[in-house]
């Protein structure tokens, strides 16, 4: 066998290494030896590696399923460590194909490139452990999130604009304040000055106690005290991830970009205007916009989650536009 063609072979060896798969819901890969959570294998607990895995050594991603199609979580909270399962439970099954589907877990593009693959052989996405770096993992996680799926989320622009600004850290927040050296005050106005706390993007949209009650006060009943280890953009994918995927619920993805919008709103408007929270007339309005936003053809979604346009005259999707800017606008006044 010639030099060039043992290269080929090697390359392709490498390449079979470490593809990473996205499973059906019939999925005959083995669970301990495939990539497949969020581009890497999951981690088992500790009692199934004393045993050498026992019964479960050939468990297949298939056994993780109900026969309905559903993820038996159960199951999943049993043989796996805490860290897998937050990455587990939000990874969505493929219900419309028998079939996996494989990509390439190193590139934003999720198909292979020359780049990412020396970057593979000279360990730069890899711990000591041999699974991705934190901070790779998630850089390429948000970076194929806002190539493939955010765009395409129900809503106006002004949404998703709000979203990849969080999903980059983009926004004008108190942390910010405080690396840039701004001398402005860096205090959340939503909980109140008085305790003093930082700012963050975790702790506006998340870990604010107003925060955390909007989200549990939702129709979405999210509670935010769980996961916090998570970066808010890490947490605000994973549930959009887990939303999408949610077939009987078509509209609780829009919910949740609503209630995402309307806490940044009620902090601008907090700040520039100096209004308070007032949890009855938040959720009405909240309510309100809702089904604003699900009512609007502008925003009509279909049948496999995805937000469309659905306006022949151009005039009227402008005003529709702007008609959900100023419920925006006005989302906390009485």
């Amino acid at each position: 066998m010639s030099w060039g063609v043992r290269s080929i072979l090697h390359g392709l060896d490498f390449v079979l290494q470490n593809i990473a798969w996205k499973p059906g819901i019939d999925s005959d890969l083995n669970v301990w030896s495939t990539r497949w959570v969020d581009g890497g294998m999951p981690e088992p607990v500790d009692f199934l590696l004393e045993e050498g895995f026992g019964f479960m050594k050939d468990f297949r991603i298939k056994d993780l399923c109900y026969n309905g199609g559903g993820r038996n979580e159960g199951m999943v909270r049993l043989i796996f460590k805490q860290e897998s399962v937050d990455k587990i439970l939000p990874t969505p099954l493929i219900s419309t194909r028998s079939h996996d589907e494989v990509f390439w877990p190193f590139s934003d593009e999720v198909r292979y490139t020359v780049k990412s693959g020396y970057g593979v052989i000279f360990g730069e996405f890899f711990n000591n452990k041999g699974t991705l770096k934190d901070k790779e993992r998630l850089n390429l996680k948000k970076k194929r999130f806002c190539k493939t799926t955010l765009w395409k989320l129900p809503g106006p622009q002004l949404w998703k604009i709000l979203l990849w600004k969080i999903i980059t850290g983009s926004l004008p927040i108190g942390s910010e304040f405080i690396k840039r050296n701004l001398g402005w005050d860096p205090f959340c106005t939503l909980c109140g000055k008085e305790l003093k706390e930082v700012e963050t993007l975790e702790h506006l949209f998340r870990d604010c106690d107003v925060s955390s009650r909007i989200w549990f006060g939702s129709v979405l009943g999210i509670r935010t005290d769980q996961n916090t280890f998570l970066e808010l953009g890490e947490w605000i994918i994973n549930w959009i991830t887990y939303l999408k995927g949610q077939k009987e619920n078509y509209y609780g993805l829009t919910h949740f970009l609503v209630t995402l919008n309307s806490i940044w709103t009620l902090r601008n408007n907090s700040i520039f205007r100096g209004e308070s929270f007032v949890q009855k007339v938040f959720f009405k309005q909240l309510g309100s916009l809702v089904s604003l936003a699900i009512k609007n053809p502008v925003m009509k979604i279909t049948n496999d989650g995805e937000g469309v346009f659905n306006s022949n005259d151009s005039e009227d999707l402008e005003d529709e536009l702007n008609c959900l800017k100023d419920a925006l606008l006005v989302l906390v006044i009485d």
